[in-house]
C-alpha cells in the first residue's frame, strides 16, 4: 500500500515557487549587470593588448606604417593594418598586415553590448611608431548603458585604461 502523506501540500509548493521567483528577480538584473561589465572591460582590455602587440610588432619589424583605424558608424570596429587609410576604409575593408589576408581587430560583433562612442584621435586612426614607442596621444571611449571605460594613450607611449568620472585612475 502506498503512503499518501508523502508529498507536498499545494502551499509547500506556492511557498517553494515565491521563493524561487523573488531569487530570479534578484539574480536576473545582477547577472545582466555582470555580462556588461565584463564586455566593456573585455573591449578595453582587449585594445590596450592590441596597441602594445601593434607596438611590439612594428619594432620588430622597423617600420612606422602600422595603423590602428577606427570606425564608428554605422556599427563600430577597429582594425590594425599598414595598408593605407584610403584601401582600409571601413569594418569590412581588406585591412591586412602585409599582406597575409587576416584582418586584425576587433569589432561590435564581437562584444553586442558595447558600444564605441568616442575617438579623439587625428583622422581616427592611431599611428604606431617605431622609435621610441611614440604613438599619438588621445582616446577612445567604450560604453554600455551608463557605465565607460576609455583607453588612453599619450604621445610618449603610455597607455592606460581608466574610467571617467571616478576617483579611482583620473582620465
Amino acid at each position: 500500500m502506498r503512503n499518501l502523506k508523502n508529498g507536498f501540500t499545494l502551499l509547500e509548493l506556492l511557498t517553494a515557487m515565491a521563493v524561487a521567483t523573488i531569487l530570479l528577480m534578484v539574480a536576473v538584473p545582477s547577472y545582466h549587470q555582470q555580462q556588461q561589465r565584463a564586455q566593456l572591460s573585455a573591449a578595453a582590455s582587449r585594445l590596450y593588448s592590441d596597441i602594445y602587440q601593434t607596438r611590439a610588432e612594428a619594432i620588430r619589424r622597423g617600420t612606422d606604417e602600422l595603423n590602428i583605424y577606427f570606425f564608428v558608424q554605422p556599427d563600430w570596429c577597429y582594425r590594425i593594418t599598414d595598408r593605407p587609410d584610403s584601401e582600409c576604409s571601413g569594418c569590412n575593408a581588406l585591412c591586412d598586415v602585409a599582406g597575409d589576408g587576416r584582418s586584425r581587430g576587433m569589432s561590435r560583433q564581437d562584444l553586442p553590448l558595447v558600444k564605441l562612442t568616442e575617438v579623439t584621435y587625428q583622422g581616427s586612426e592611431l599611428g604606431i611608431q617605431r622609435q621610441r614607442s611614440g604613438m599619438a596621444a588621445g582616446h577612445v571611449l567604450f560604453q554600455v548603458d551608463s557605465q565607460q571605460l576609455m583607453v588612453k594613450s599619450s604621445g610618449y607611449g603610455r597607455v592606460r585604461i581608466c574610467e571617467p568620472g571616478t576617483g579611482s585612475e583620473p582620465c
